[in-house]
Order: C-alpha cells, then structure tokens, then sequence
C-alpha cells in the first residue's frame, strides 16, 4: 500500500544511540561504533529540502566502500574472512549485496540463508550494509535478459513490482531493527523502449515517483530503515527528483555513475545530478571503471579522477565502488581475490586515504 508522505526530513539522532547501545556486542567494539556511525552522514544530510548544503558539514565519517555482488550468485563457497579484508584491509564501513529477483523467486531459501550469513557476516566486522534489489527495466515493463551462455534463468532482472515488494516486505521483517541496514529499493530503471543511453531530463521521475512511494510502503509498514530510490536511465539519471522529491525522513538517492555516462563529460554529470546533493542525500551505489565492455572503458587518470575529485570529494559524496568480486566487471580484485586490480588500486587508495575523514 502506498506510504503517506511525511513533512520536511530531519537529522535522526537515534540511529547514533541505537548502535551506542549495541556497539559491546560486537566483534570490534571500538572500531565498530566508529564506523556505524557513519550512518549519520547519511541521514545527516537529510536538511530540510531547499536548505542548502551545510548540513553535510557534521563531524561523522561518510559511507565508503565496495559492493560485492549478489549474495548467492557472487559470493558462493566464499568465506565470512572476506568482510574482515573489506573492512580492516581497504578501510571501508560499508558494503553493497545485491539480490537478483529471478534467483530469489527460483531459490528462496538459499537465497534467504545467503542474505543472512552475508550480513551478519559483515554487520561483525562493524560495516553497514546496503541491501540492493538487482533488478534492471522499468518497473511492470521490459527487463533485462541474460546471456543465454551464463546458465541462468531468464527473469534473472525480472521488474514486476509485486516481487519487489514481498521481497522488501521480507527483508523489512528482517532487519527492521537494524538502522545500519539501508535497503536500496530498485538497482537501475531503465525503459528499454527507448535509446539506452538517452536521459529523460525529468521525465522517468515523474513515472518512477508514486512506484518508490508503494514500495516504500511494504517497507515503512514494519521498519524505519533508511531507503535508497534512484531516476531513470539505469540510475544516472536524477533530473527532476529536486523539484519533486520523496517526502521521507530517511530517503536518499542512489546515482550510477560509469564512463559512458553522460558520454564520459563531467560537466553532464553534473547536468544528470541537477544538485539534488544539496537539498537530499545522494548515495553513489554504482561507478567504476576499465571493464570490457564500451560504457566501462576508462582509466585512472581520466574517468576516475575526473568523477573522484570533483564529484565523490568535492560534493562529500557516499559511495561504493562496483564490485569487489573477480569475475564481474569492472573488477576491483584479481582471481585471487587479494590483490587489487589497477582499478581496485585507485579505489584502494581513496579508501586508504579518507577512511579517517
């Protein structure tokens, strides 16, 4: 059912005390409070919409780190010591698991008990974690079909919306009372009806908006857990969210953000972020860079520098970095899954040198 919209957001000064509470319990105390507080930087900035952006300003670490790929698909026969690598070794306080619908409808079970190790697993080693539906097409319409040769089922990206929502129903059950679990309700619309790579400049918003809003709805019947909603355009695109925004004191945005987007010009980024970062929390779920295929290619020194110095540093934005398996592209890690691609070295090293920021 659709959630009823709430007035101005606000700073949430009880997710801070909820972990202080928790913070013995866990594996590292100390450094565990450190980074779950990091949470803050997301609600942190969630201002009072048309206020601009010193409520960014708060001394608390933003949310950096690495997404890991779906939970069952991408982290089979995988062991718990990955988190602790994540978290101790690159430095990060959070991380991205994503579910494809078609394996949580062909496989529940698995599925479930693969969400749960997972998370517990990182929520140890003291990192938040992003719960991320992977689903890629336009909510109700076409979908995304994998290649045959990957033995997969072919509703793999499958965008029915009722199975989004008794999924987030399910995971609302769960981790309701976990406010260092962020639920990213929808990975990447995009209407394959169109040209791939074509922006709307506000259109999808104004679609996609009352679909959020029902899906927030399975969510806030039972948790306050922050949400990620995302525009069109496989996520990049966030025109018209400013002027029309989800009225939710724990809604942020997810960005995606690859070299072909906006035909690698940072100056369409920006276009394509319209300053939403100024009045709500926007939250990089998805950038990278030097994969195989066209959008991915790109290097260092001209994508990732370009897209790290003047979007995710000088806007202070949240991110994880895709995707620290290797074998899904772009990879940050080598076959064996310790060292750092040329890629994962510059994330590596922004991870490194921010940690404390």
């Amino acid at each position: 059912m659709p959630v009823p919209e709430q007035g101005s957001a606000t700073l949430v000064m009880s997710v801070y005390a909820k972990h202080r509470g928790r913070s013995a319990s866990a594996r590292n105390p100390g450094p565990s409070l450190k980074r779950r507080t990091a949470l803050l930087s997301l609600v942190a900035g969630l201002a009072p919409l048309g206020q601009p952006a010193p409520a960014y300003g708060v001394p608390f670490p933003r949310l950096r780190g690495v997404a890991l790929g779906d939970c069952l698909l991408a982290r089979s026969h995988r062991p718990d010591s990955d988190f602790g690598v994540v978290a101790r070794g690159w430095g990060a306080n959070i991380v991205r698991l994503s579910v494809h619908p078609g394996l949580w409808r062909a496989r529940p079970s698995e599925m479930i008990a693969a969400i749960r190790s997972a998370v517990s697993a990182a929520l140890a080693e003291g990192l938040s974690v992003i719960l991320d539906w992977h689903v890629i097409g336009w909510p109700g319409g076409a979908f995304e079909r994998p290649d045959p040769s990957w033995g997969l089922p072919g509703d793999l990206y499958d965008s029915d919306p009722a199975l989004a929502s008794a999924f987030w129903s399910h995971m609302a059950s769960l981790y309701g009372d976990r406010q260092d679990v962020l639920f990213e309700l929808w990975n990447e619309p995009v209407d394959l009806r169109r040209g791939e790579d074509e922006p709307s400049f506000g259109a999808d918003w104004d679609r996609l908006r009352p679909v959020w809003i029902s899906l927030l709805g399975s969510v806030r019947t039972r948790a306050s857990n922050s949400v990620l909603v995302s525009g069109g355009s496989w996520a990049a695109d966030l025109t018209g969210v400013r002027q029309n925004p989800i009225r939710d004191d724990r809604v942020g945005y997810a960005w995606h953000v690859y070299p072909g987007t906006g035909d690698g010009h940072p100056e369409r980024w920006s276009v394509l972020l319209d300053d939403l970062d100024r009045s709500a929390p926007v939250f990089v779920t998805e950038w990278g860079f030097g994969g195989g295929q066209h959008h991915l290619r790109g290097t260092a020194g001209g994508f990732g520098s370009a897209f790290a110095a003047g979007f995710l540093e000088e806007r202070r934005l949240n991110w994880t970095a895709w995707c620290w398996q290797p074998e899904w592209d772009p990879s940050l890690i080598e076959a064996d899954w310790r060292t750092p691609t040329p890629y994962g070295e510059f994330v590596l090293g922004l991870l490194r040198r921010k940690r404390d920021c």
